[in-house]
């Protein structure tokens, strides 16, 4: 089986994080059954961005329920920080925030520009969950098929270095 093939039917990996994991609420427990919906997916709960099983990831959903509108962008950017140590491929992380669509607009340009994919979806929007989980896993997917296509580039880029090298000889 081809390694395409082997990437498309691989389960993918989800890491759950959430950050008031002693709370439970409505959004939870929504989000729970919907997640049963979706096959072929390995879903890990972490604890923190350093969890030990938080890599290999495919996607990371975060709860954020203890940042308002006020702090959570902040908060944000101390998290995109955190995770971009975590390797060189970022993972595309789903946050699911009670965020409204003018503080969003707000801080737009700010997070536009980063290369980095994110979602946010507030808690009323649940439904659009499964389409928004596949779409952050495909983009997942074209970085590392980006990743692969440059390596092979940098492998080929020596061999014709190599044989310039032996054909000046």
């Amino acid at each position: 089986m081809s390694t395409k093939k082997q990437d498309f039917f691989r389960k993918r990996r989800i890491c759950l994080w959430d950050d008031s994991a002693k709370h439970i609420s409505m959004t939870k427990l929504n989000v729970s059954k919907h997640f049963s919906f979706l096959p072929q997916i390995d879903y890990h709960q972490i604890k923190s961005l350093d969890d030990p099983d938080f890599s290999p990831c495919d996607l990371l959903i975060c709860y954020v329920a203890n940042q308002d509108e006020e702090s959570f962008f902040p908060w944000l950017n101390k998290f995109q920080n955190q995770l971009k140590t975590q390797n060189s491929i970022w993972t595309p992380v789903l946050f699911i925030c009670d965020i409204g669509f003018s503080t969003m607009t707000h801080w737009l340009h700010d997070h536009a520009n980063q290369n980095w994919y994110f979602d946010i979806i507030h808690p009323d929007h649940i439904a659009s969950l499964p389409i928004r989980i596949a779409n952050l896993l495909r983009i997942h997917d074209h970085l590392h098929e980006l990743k692969r296509y440059h390596e092979q580039l940098n492998a080929m880029q020596s061999q014709i270095t190599a044989i310039e090298k032996k054909l000046e000889q």
